[in-house]
């Protein structure tokens, strides 16, 4: 049962993204500050990993599993953009919103050299979302060890 909500946290950059997604298209000025909405989404990602970094049977593997649907996604991309198009309907359409919340911070790092595509945004998303819910996780790892709680 714990896995299956973690899947389910795993879900929730879709909801994000697609939420982020629209707000762009009805608020005029929303896409500059896509970092900041980055920055609130890492922020509460990092958070639920320390809520959930138990569920799982420890860290690692709570990681594992909330990041399982974003793998699958990840690979999807990777598809399609060998393929040289996006598939329509909804598998698309998943496809591009689910990394939307932190695709912006990919535009940060200092790497003028590689061809920009919307797979290197994506792999730098799932990087920093694995990174910031394995820190949760170990955080709430870490605590309860120095309390002595083995909950």
């Amino acid at each position: 049962m714990n896995r299956l909500k973690l899947i389910l946290v795993g879900l929730i950059p879709l909801v994000v993204g697609t939420v982020f997604s629209q707000a762009v298209v009805k608020l005029d000025g929303l896409a500059p500050r896509a970092w900041l909405v980055a920055l609130f989404f890492l922020t509460g990602w990092i958070v639920l990993g320390y809520i959930s970094g138990t569920w799982g049977g420890g860290a690692l593997y709570s990681t594992l599993w909330a990041h399982l649907p974003a793998a699958l996604l990840l690979i999807a991309v990777a598809y399609q953009q060998v393929r040289g198009g996006w598939f329509d309907g909804v598998i698309g359409s998943i496809s591009q919103t689910f990394f939307l919340p932190l695709i912006s911070l990919a535009n940060f790092l200092p790497v003028a050299w590689l061809r920009r595509t919307f797979l290197f945004g994506a792999g730098v998303s799932f990087v920093i979302m694995v990174l910031a819910f394995l820190w949760g996780a170990r955080s709430r790892q870490n605590f309860e060890a120095t309390r002595g709680d083995t909950r």
